[in-house]
């Protein structure tokens, strides 16, 4: 059996062969003894055997290894995710696998996929699995996808947390970690938190300290929500029509969607009609109607 690792830094050794002619080859140093061993095996491997083994020191002996890391950018209630996977072995791995559970992150129906996952680094030769929606498909990679020796790949999924809640580690605070895998499952590795699978560089991304999950927060959104109402008199007169001016301001510093905004008619008033107008980007208000006022707006920062 003959074993050649490459980058050998450590761990040589050398075992004595002999083949069918009787010839001895033993105590020789390691640039002479192989030819002697591509010779010697050339007469037959079942009369023949050897061995040399040199590997870094940490090193995974398997020829089929895979590292990922996961790492989380939040802007207000999105989070961006980047993926980095790396191939750290001396084999193609095959039947090459992501999954990203969200329900289990968010809570089901707690979040929206604002962009699907997307390559950042392409390596060639991982299909994107066009049904993912982290819930009932978390499957990230396509059947038949793969990562060449050597070969890296970023993928990069961005979120909306729509309900923020407490899932265990406080309001807003989110952990995550993804397993790659290849081979059937025979190979895998578990995130760590960052851009490096293998942060001290040895090869092996399966260590202890090389598979933290990845943590994160998103702050709780603070509003300033108020109303106003007047008609700009002290005294109303039978008979006499009134106006009102009905104001609703939102001071930040969060922006608020779905804000309900309803004024119901006292008995006393017969008949009403009112116009709305809107500043600094809010929405949702109907220009113009009559009766009983019933809207949902959206109030950016500072809009009214």
């Amino acid at each position: 059996m003959l074993s050649l690792f490459p980058n050998a830094k450590k761990h040589i050794q050398t075992t004595s062969f002999r083949d069918t002619t009787r010839r001895r080859c033993s105590g020789l140093r390691l640039m002479s003894l192989i030819p002697c061993l591509v010779a010697t095996l050339g007469f037959g491997v079942g009369s023949a055997f050897a061995s040399v083994d040199a590997r870094v020191d940490g090193a995974p002996m398997s020829s089929a290894v895979i590292g990922v890391a996961k790492n989380a950018t939040i802007n207000g209630t999105q989070i961006m995710f980047d993926f980095y996977l790396e191939n750290f072995g001396t084999s193609y791995l095959n039947g090459l696998a992501l999954t990203e559970d969200l329900d289990a992150v968010f809570g089901a129906g707690n979040y929206t996929i604002v962009s699907p996952p997307a390559f950042i680094d392409d390596p060639g030769t991982i299909t994107l699995n066009a049904n993912f929606d982290g819930s009932s498909d978390t499957g990230i990679f396509a059947a038949g996808s793969g990562l060449p020796v050597g070969e890296t790949a970023q993928v990069r999924l961005l979120v909306n947390v729509t309900v923020i809640t407490d899932v265990g580690l406080g309001c807003g605070v989110y952990s995550n970690q993804v397993t790659a895998s290849a081979e059937g499952g025979a190979v895998s590795d578990l995130s760590d938190s960052g851009t490096d699978p293998d942060p001290n560089g040895n090869g092996n991304p399966t260590e202890a300290g090389e598979n933290d999950p990845t943590v994160f927060t998103v702050a709780v959104p603070i509003a300033d929500l108020s109303i106003t109402k007047t008609d700009g008199v002290t005294t109303g007169v039978p008979g006499q029509s009134v106006t009102y001016t009905i104001t609703a301001s939102n001071a930040g510093p969060s922006n608020v969607t779905g804000a309900g905004f309803n004024d119901i008619l006292p008995s006393a008033i017969t008949s009403a009609t009112w116009t709305s107008f809107s500043s600094g980007g809010a929405s949702g208000n109907t220009a113009s109607g009559s009766g009983n006022i019933n809207e949902v707006l959206n109030l950016p920062a500072g809009a009214s």
